[in-house]
């Protein structure tokens, strides 16, 4: 479980603003991180993988504590257990799929990481020696969540990982990363402005609104939510 408890002061279209996020994070589920465009969502993951700092604030990873404002606790972004799937295409294009997942580990850990394995596991076989230009778009998502499970991480946040994908790709991408997150019970947090990102892949929802946000909801409220606000317009 990932318990979080922040506020952060952030700049929005209105002014200087604080955002206030309070969750807990479970397993079990994939969670949406939802809300209008400027409400905070990428500045929450970059608190979460440590990129960021607030005023004030806890995280607390299993008996782990990430973050600990009063008591000056915070550790370095290589000792969250997290992965970081960026929105654009964070790849280096001059650097192979298997230079791409290794790069992300430290060079004395390299030699422990199969990579012909991890690629096996997100179905891409045999594609090491490609170059980020020789890859779908769907294929360069799987290189990433691929980089991650190198890292060893357990939570994997995903910054508007479709936004740039079709529909097709984005269909196949949604069983995947079903059946994937299963199989490895992993912790996975997505950013996304796309309704239908939550519609067919989440399990709840944080709905970042006026940001602020307190305490996920269920897949079903949120679609209520959603329709009756569909209505009222």
């Amino acid at each position: 479980m990932l318990h979080i408890n922040f506020k952060k002061q952030i700049k929005s279209v209105s002014g200087d603003t604080a955002l206030e996020v309070k969750a807990l994070f479970k397993n079990i589920a994939i969670t949406g991180i939802y809300g209008n465009s400027g409400e905070g969502k990428s500045t929450l993951f970059n608190i979460i993988a440590g990129l960021n700092t607030p005023e004030y604030g806890i995280l607390h990873y299993k008996d782990l504590i990430w973050l600990d404002t009063e008591k000056k606790i915070n550790l370095s972004t290589q000792k969250r257990n997290t992965g970081y799937i960026f929105q654009t295409n964070s790849l280096f294009p001059h650097f192979t799929v298997k230079e791409n997942i290794l790069y992300a580990v430290q060079k004395e850990n390299q030699d422990e990481v199969n990579v012909s394995e991890l690629l096996n596991q997100v179905d891409m076989m045999g594609m090491e020696d490609r170059y980020p230009h020789q890859l779908s778009g769907g294929q360069v998502q799987r290189i990433a969540i691929a980089r991650a499970l190198a890292q060893k991480a357990q939570i994997i946040l995903m910054d508007e990982p479709f936004s740039a994908l079709d529909l097709e790709i984005k269909q196949k991408l949604y069983r995947f990363i079903k059946v994937f997150k299963k199989k490895y019970n992993l912790m996975i947090l997505i950013v996304t402005h796309d309704i239908n990102d939550i519609f067919y892949l989440c399990d709840e929802v944080l709905w970042i609104r006026n940001h602020k946000a307190s305490g996920t909801i269920p897949i079903s409220q949120f679609k209520e939510e959603i329709e009756l606000k569909l209505k009222d317009l």
